[in-house]
């Protein structure tokens, strides 16, 4: 079996720990390929994993495959951050098209839709939440978001509701008296 290059180490960690393996992170990344086909055979497919592989098969098609989830060349990253940017700094303008580089509201919908597919990117996010908030816009646009991402964020999510103050209020009469 043969890895493609394209797979970073950190994926190949993640990947083979949804699958019920954990690799050494101290390893580098030829020693843990060598990790995972000695455990090849011990693999838990189960059916909660990011990347929906079910059986050898679909692993050994993703393993051999080029990784283009989470992936984008820094061309393309660019292009895509000042779309954001300019979209950002539309809503910090308070959604005023004069006070931003845009002519329209359409350009900004062109721009959110070009920018949507790149939804693991946080600007990417945040951009396109300015422009649904947005009362004049052409249309409701969501960000395309890999599984990885979107188990990060609920988990994120879970976090931050999980918030336990505790409030003793008591009644009655009370003396203070200060020295």
């Amino acid at each position: 079996m043969k890895i493609h290059k394209t797979h970073s180490k950190s994926d190949l960690i993640y990947l083979f720990k949804q699958l019920g393996i954990d690799l050494d992170k101290k390893k580098n990344k030829n020693e843990i390929i060598q990790d995972i086909i000695k455990n090849f055979n011990n693999i838990n497919f189960n059916e909660e994993n990011d990347f929906e592989i079910k059986n050898d098969g679909d692993l050994v098609h993703h393993l051999e495959n080029e990784n283009k989830e989470g992936k984008i060349d820094t061309i393309e990253k660019e292009i895509v951050m000042n779309k954001a940017k300019k979209i950002i700094h539309f809503g910090k303008c308070k959604y005023n098209i004069q006070a931003t580089d845009y002519k329209d509201i359409q350009e900004i919908f062109a721009d959110c839709l070009y920018i949507h597919k790149y939804g693991f990117i946080p600007s990417v996010r945040r951009a396109l939440k300015i422009h649904n908030d947005c009362l004049f816009k052409v249309g409701h646009i969501n960000p395309v978001l890999p599984k990885k991402v979107q188990r990060e964020m609920s988990e994120k999510g879970k976090m931050k509701k999980v918030q336990h103050y505790n409030c003793k209020i008591t009644h009655g009469n009370f003396l203070i008296t200060f020295d």
